[in-house]
C-alpha cells in the first residue's frame, strides 16, 4: 500500500520547499524508499 503526504503552501514564500525537504531527510532514515514530486 502505497502512503503519501500532501503539503500545500500558505502562501507565497512560506518556505514549504524547505519544510518538505527536512520531512524528506526525516524520513529517509526511517523508510526504504521515499519520493519527491514538486509539480
Amino acid at each position: 500500500m502505497t502512503r503519501a503526504v500532501f503539503v500545500a503552501p500558505t502562501g507565497p514564500g512560506s518556505g514549504t520547499a524547505l519544510v518538505v525537504l527536512g520531512v524528506v531527510d526525516l524520513l529517509a532514515h526511517r523508510v526504504a524508499r521515499v519520493g519527491f514530486f514538486r509539480p
